[in-house]
């Protein structure tokens, strides 16, 4: 692979040999950043390290055939250093056939390519990668080049030539022509190589109508005639930021300013003109083109919008944002795409957490493979310690009028190759900063989702409450509360809810976990220590549960049931890692504490649970963690138990009672054999429900008894009783509430 991916680059020209390669008179520097065993011969274990590599040793370009899903933070610092050193890393988008990111190529700093035919039809190779990370395409089909063929006879490797495919070989393509401008411009830096190469390059939309290609085949083809000989200008967006007058961010209902940071890479403007589109509906621009000007090479200029985001803006929606720059004197466009993804998620920032929450159901990242939409968790002095968070429910559901259960799993967290996705947000997450007595402050966060993208579980409906505060003595944690509605007819039985949190504490190869049995505290660390962190219930234990991603034990495998808990959570073709699955989700959330300790470092992730519960028609439950964190074991410890203190104590306190007593119209009405009867209490009492004829006799009671719930949820089976009217009679305290309902059979 890499001896082919050089020649393209790289190989003789003119000398009647082989093939050439687009660099015409190329020296190069072969990188091994391979595994160092026959077991991981084929594994880029060391890319980025190679990149640095690469770097220190005055490589002007650095090729990166490779790469994979996942963002890395040493990766793209890797990036980062080798582009301030003056080496420009062009690297592929990868042979997915789809949208999602791909890194290195997803990095800022990296010039993206992706494929096409090689027919001269501008058509997008199959298997090409595309999206709004994506910069160029080069052809990357039946790319000749120098190979090396085993000859079992000799045992010994040949050279010889071959023809691949891939995004592989459309990137060296690239690389090539980027060593022929820094041949002919060796002053340029590698910014501005990479924005000529992609200011030159010509659209290929027309060949490529699919709406999943809209705004998402960066600028085009490249055209190495053009970047050779026609200077242009080379505007990239460096930052962008969306605000309020006070610096709040900009919320539904609300207006403020999205300000925009770009520089200048290429040759000078004279009169560059920005124009901002939005993509979705429900968003309003107050002046959507400006001029700018002259901008000289180098320089760095801010642009800024007024905008307006409707109250009745779609939050299911991130709004996507079109930013087109053009100077028709020099010939120039461009185009950048930008999402306000801080709409769904808000930072929480008020003691040594820093933490993000979104109203989609993850914690951390809304996109945790890419660490996009949040920031983690971070810890005061401590980076980012959390890969991915969320929420996932599991329950045996029993639609109305039936007796078979069905098992399914509601979850916003990892599958095998992308994050599932049933929550939708419902209202965006809102946060509200209030005193308490003394000098304490709380921080207090509200929205909610609906789970619309399950195919069963569709009625459900989720509203959040986070909590967080300074000042009183709970500085390292935050609480987060779920009250889940059962909006339909159907029964949701043996319900555990709970959350996934993949930690990476300091290595992420090198973490552990432990149990405190009295305080059902199960908590992840690095081998090396500090810091230590944890989700601690606020309910009945279901589930304090510790995962080897990286064991290769699947269910199909196990015999018991200690050894169906011994599973990973990694995805590769092999069959030994499928991902989590939705057998493992439930698993994971009923385990108990069967396994709550990984005793030697490797890559962890931890699901708390609380269950198991009912939720009948229109009813409710609630759900509470705790997100804590410490630099012992005991600091750790001693947090959590105050925060569940003050919990009990004082935020319990606070769920909401109806002002008065209330009995509902029972639901269906009229009703064939099966409805439900709700009703609201405004305190705990003595609870009478009794069922009475026309004729005023009593032929059921359903409850007498003490009821401390606010909201009750009571069935009734019309079985031996005539179709007709009936009366059902609450009675609490001394008050009495009645309805009619209509059996018909």
């Amino acid at each position: 692979h890499g001896t082919h991916v050089a020649g393209i680059a790289a190989a003789d020209t003119d000398n009647e040999i082989g093939i050439a390669g687009t660099g015409f008179n190329t020296r190069y520097m072969p990188v091994k950043a391979g595994g160092g065993d026959v077991e991981n011969s084929n594994v880029i274990a060391y890319g980025y390290h190679g990149v640095i590599y690469a770097a220190l040793n005055y490589a002007d370009i650095i090729n990166c055939s490779f790469g994979g899903a996942g963002l890395s933070e040493f990766g793209k610092e890797a990036v980062a250093f080798a582009t301030e050193r003056g080496s420009l890393v062009i690297a592929a988008a990868g042979n997915n056939g789809n949208d999602d990111p791909f890194y290195p190529a997803a990095y800022q700093n990296t010039l993206a390519v992706g494929s096409v035919s090689r027919n001269h039809n501008d058509v997008l190779s199959g298997f090409s990668n595309y999206g709004y990370y994506v910069d160029v395409f080069a052809t990357g089909e039946g790319i000749l080049s120098t190979y090396f063929d085993y000859d079992a006879d000799e045992v010994a490797w040949t050279p010889s030539y071959n023809s691949t495919s891939g995004t592989s070989m459309a990137t060296p393509v690239v690389s090539g022509l980027a060593a022929l401008i820094k041949a002919e411009y060796p002053d340029w830096s590698p910014r501005r190589i990479a924005a000529q190469i992609r200011g030159t390059a010509r659209s290929i939309r027309a060949s490529n109508p699919g709406d999943e290609y809209e705004h998402r085949l960066g600028k085009g083809l490249i055209d190495a005639e053009s970047a050779l000989t026609n200077i242009m200008p080379g505007i990239k967006v460096l930052d962008y930021t969306f605000d309020q007058e006070d610096g709040s961010k900009i919320n539904l209902g609300e207006s403020g300013t999205v300000t925009i940071t770009a520089a200048n890479y290429g040759e000078s403007t004279s009169s560059l003109n920005v124009n901002l589109e939005v993509i979705q509906p429900g968003i309003h621009i107050e002046q959507a083109s400006v001029n700018l000007g002259s901008v000289a090479t180098d320089d760095t200029i801010q642009v800024s919008f007024e905008i307006e985001i409707f109250d009745t803006y779609d939050p299911s929606e991130i709004p996507l944002f079109r930013l087109d720059i053009s100077d028709n004197a020099a010939n120039y466009s461009d185009f950048y795409m930008f999402e306000y993804n801080r709409l769904l998620f808000e930072i929480m920032d008020i003691n040594t957490i820093q933490a993000s929450i979104s109203s989609d159901g993850t914690i951390g990242f809304m996109d945790a493979l890419s660490s996009q939409g949040g920031i983690g968790f971070i810890p005061e002095n401590y980076r980012n310690i959390l890969y991915e968070g969320g929420l996932m429910v599991s329950a045996d559901l029993q639609p109305f009028g039936a007796t078979d259960r069905t098992p399914v799993i509601i979850n916003q967290v990892r599958d095998s190759t992308h994050i599932t996705r049933h929550f939708l947000p419902k209202e965006n997450i809102q946060f509200f900063q209030s005193q308490l007595p003394g000098s304490g402050v709380r921080l207090e966060g509200e929205g909610s989702f609906v789970s619309s993208r399950h195919p069963m579980a569709d009625g459900l409906s989720i509203d959040l409450q986070s909590y967080a505060f300074s000042g009183i003595g709970i500085d390292r944690s935050f609480f987060v509360i779920y009250t889940i509605t059962n909006n339909s007819n159907d029964t949701y039985h043996d319900v555990n809810a709970g959350l996934f949190n993949d930690w990476d504490i300091l290595d992420y190869e090198q973490d552990l976990t432990g149990f405190i049995a009295e305080d059902s505290l199960l908590y992840a660390y690095d081998s090396s220590g500090a810091p230590y962190v944890a989700v601690a219930h606020l309910g009945p234990v279901s589930s304090a549960f510790a995962i080897n991603n990286a064991s290769p034990m699947t269910l199909r495998d196990a015999e018991t049931r200690e050894d169906s808990l011994r599973f990973g959570i990694y995805h590769s073709s092999s069959d030994d890692h499928d991902g989590f699955t939705d057998a493992e989700k439930r698993l994971a959330l009923s385990a108990g504490t069967e396994r709550t300790t990984i005793s030697e470092g490797t890559d962890i992730s931890v699901v708390t649970a609380s269950g198991p519960y009912s939720i009948p028609p229109y009813s409710k439950i609630e759900v509470g963690f705790i997100y804590a964190w410490g630099e012992t074991q005991d600091s750790l410890q001693q947090e959590v138990v105050r925060a569940r203190e003050y919990y009990f104590d004082e935020l319990e306190r606070e769920v909401e009672r109806p002002d008065g007593l209330i009995l509902d119209q029972n639901f269906p009405n009229p009703f064939n054999q099966n409805t439900m009867i709700r009703y609201h209490l405004p305190e705990p009492g003595h609870v009478e429900l009794a069922i009475y004829n026309v004729l005023g006799q009593r032929i059921r009671t359903l409850v007498d008894w003490h009821v401390d719930q606010p909201v009750n949820i009571v069935p009734l089976n019309a079985d031996g009783l005539a179709s007709g009217v009936y009366i059902a009679v609450l009675r609490v305290n001394g008050r009495t509430e009645t309805i009619k309902m209509s059996l018909l059979k």
